[in-house]
């Protein structure tokens, strides 16, 4: 049995909700469970996006895989299955190099190289959530000690649950990610990003202009993230499906 999470805190705006039906009828159709979480499961001090963790819970236990997803990623009608999928999301390659902003959310708790993940797709199994929860439960004060900006909090603290927990010890990265090779480079082949990971619109200006930000979305895509000012494209994107 696998379960695909969202997480919001609060009452939900009406891209959000257009974002939860959509998804929750996906879930629907490839037969697997849907949960929106609100609040602050994981703890208040942890800060929102920390929250999107909720997944390593022990009620979580009873199922296979766990999907967790951005609020603002809408689920389209083309039903592929994420779960079919044989990677976690997509690896941040500026943060595992230390060019991003993620790295600087907690110093304390970066290892340069070690696996980073965007935090918009989480797809991970029973044994790798005990794993993580078993170093949350030991070290959740030390984590909080050490978050100094909470919006990348959810990536950099999954960052320091896996290589504190060592369960990618020895995997190449091209079999965690659904975008990129063992060098951190795009792949041209076996690219899931594009129909489950990647932004609505695709179009970068400004200083990151030359960066590829997941070279866009197949036609069949799955999901589509409408990140950050791409959430006001939500009801007119609705209405064309």
């Amino acid at each position: 049995m696998n379960i695909i999470l969202q997480h919001y805190d609060g009452d939900l705006p009406d891209w959000a909700v257009i974002a939860r039906d959509s998804v929750k009828n996906y879930a629907e159709k490839i037969g697997v469970e849907y949960e929106l979480v609100i609040g602050n499961p994981m703890g208040k001090v942890h800060g929102a996006h920390t929250q999107k963790l909720v997944y390593i819970k022990e009620k979580y236990d009873k199922y296979d895989q766990t999907i967790m997803l951005d609020m603002d990623i809408c689920a389209t009608k083309h039903s592929n299955n994420v779960f079919d999928v044989p990677r976690i999301g997509v690896l941040h390659d500026r943060a595992m190099q230390g060019t991003s902003r993620t790295p600087g959310a907690a110093p304390n708790l970066y290892k340069k190289g070690a696996p980073c993940f965007f935090g918009n797709v989480i797809k991970l199994h029973k044994e790798q959530r005990i794993a993580l929860r078993e170093v949350w439960e030991r070290e959740e004060q030390f984590i909080a000690d050490s978050v100094v900006d909470h919006y990348s909090g959810d990536e950099i603290v999954l960052h320091y649950l896996f290589h504190k927990s060592g369960i990618l010890d020895g995997i190449p990265l091209s079999e965690l990610c659904m975008r990129l090779d063992d060098n951190l480079w795009w792949r041209t082949e076996n690219r899931w990003d594009r129909k489950f990971a990647n932004l609505f619109m695709h179009s970068p200006s400004g200083p990151a202009a030359d960066e590829k930000w997941g070279d866009g979305s197949d036609k069949d895509a799955t999901f589509l993230h409408f990140c950050a000012s791409q959430k006001r494209l939500i009801k007119e994107w609705h209405k064309t499906q």
